[in-house]
């Protein structure tokens, strides 16, 4: 494994990086490691060079292999002990600074951009089990499945409940590159309004382990306890929808999917985001295009440009919003435009898109106020996206709604 394929974790705001390659008796482990991770590098012992300069003694320790454990677990074979770690001293510890001269060390949020590229997937550690107890849910080529997390070897930890997510046997093998671009996506993130990552299993498939939410999506919620939630409970699911795509929207991420079936209910007062199968992290320009789409899309919720030019970004994923409040305010039933029945001979993306150019929206639910339908939901659909509130805006609002 390359150099720079060996590097590196981001855990939102806590992403402060600290890279030791130490050395003990010739050939050690090095750790690359990051809150709540710990990332382990062999080593092989090498000469100083201008590429792995050290900071005094005759030789450095470049790393040549890696793998991931979570932090507090170990690997027999990798990890240094205790004793042993505190005998390194500072002629074991090799410089970096020249090694990785464009990657940004510090207490502030490394950007995802210049991590993008690289491939390092996490792995939970060798001393956790999972098993899987029954399948939850499905995507185009994901199976998710209801988990346990059980510590062996003596760990002092209750077994965890968990949601796996791995790869269909039917899945293409294109699916793989989208697989981990997601993992890749969802390793960068931390908020309370967003499903969290635990880890990674490579045997006997990769598969992704993600923290359990409870209660499942918000679609199936709202039709359950549809008699029992009020305006003043769907508002607070609504605010934490925005605040969470807020984030990811300043994380630089259009999530592409957002949906009622993609949030799920931890408790009657939180809701999180998942599902970032579709996700993509935008370039400079702040926007995505879709040039060959490899599957069915969830063209209800996209906005005009996404339809018309396959153009996504925060102001698309705004749209998106405004959709899945319409679904929550209609107790999880998808919303449905009035189409001519002379129009409906073409294909179905065409057909929404002409609705929507001509100036169509989704009627505001039964059982939503005038108040949130014309301030919040609307503003959404407006055609030009610069003229859609941004998630900032649009977590005023609620608030303003919330608190008269």
């Amino acid at each position: 494994m390359g150099l720079l394929e060996m590097v590196v974790g981001q855990l939102g705001a806590r992403s402060l990086v600290v890279l030791l390659v130490v050395g003990v008796k010739g050939t050690a482990p090095g750790l690359v490691q990051t809150p709540g991770l710990m990332f382990l590098a062999k080593t092989t012992t090498v000469p100083c060079t201008e590429e792995f300069p050290c900071t005094s003694g005759t030789s450095s320790r470049a790393p040549s292999e890696c793998s991931v454990s979570l932090s507090g677990g170990h690997s027999q074979n990798w990890l240094l002990g205790s004793q042993e770690l505190a005998d390194v001293e500072d002629s074991d510890i090799c410089d970096m600074s020249n090694i990785f001269p464009n990657l940004n060390i510090s207490t502030a949020t490394t950007s995802l951009d210049s991590l993008n590229s690289m491939l390092s997937i996490f792995e939970l550690d060798g001393n956790c089990n999972v098993v899987l107890q029954g399948r939850i849910g499905q995507g185009f080529y994901g199976e998710v499945y209801k988990g346990t997390l059980e510590y062996i070897d003596g760990e002092d930890k209750e077994p965890r409940k968990v949601a796996v997510k791995k790869l269909k046997t039917t899945a293409k093998s294109s699916c793989l590159q989208d697989f981990e671009r997601e993992i890749n996506i969802m390793k960068a993130l931390e908020h309370p309004n967003i499903v969290s990552i635990l880890g990674v299993l490579r045997e006997p498939e990769i598969s992704l382990v993600m923290e359990f939410v409870p209660h499942g999506s918000l679609q199936s919620y709202l039709k359950i306890n549809k008699e029992r939630l009020e305006e003043p409970q769907l508002l607070k699911y609504a605010l934490d929808i925005a605040e969470g795509m807020d984030y990811l929207g300043k994380k630089s991420i259009v999530h592409r999917d957002l949906a009622a079936r993609n949030i799920l209910v931890v408790d009657e007062n939180q809701v999180k985001i998942s599902d970032f199968g579709l996700a993509q992290v935008m370039g400079t320009n702040d926007y995505y295009i879709l040039k060959t789409p490899n599957r069915e899309l969830p063209i209800k919720w996209y906005a005009p440009e996404s339809l018309r030019d396959g153009k996504f970004s925060v102001r698309s994923d705004v749209w998106s919003y405004g959709v899945t409040l319409c679904e929550m305010f209609n107790y999880g039933e998808e919303p449905n435009l009035m189409i001519p029945e002379e129009e409906m001979e073409a294909p179905q993306q065409q057909i929404l898109l002409q609705a929507l150019e001509k100036g169509a929206r989704f009627p505001c639910p039964p059982k939503c106020s005038n108040a949130i339908y014309v301030r919040i939901i609307r503003p959404c659909w407006q055609a030009e996206s610069h003229l859609r509130p941004p998630f900032c805006k649009l977590i005023e609002e609620v608030k303003d709604l919330l608190n008269n």
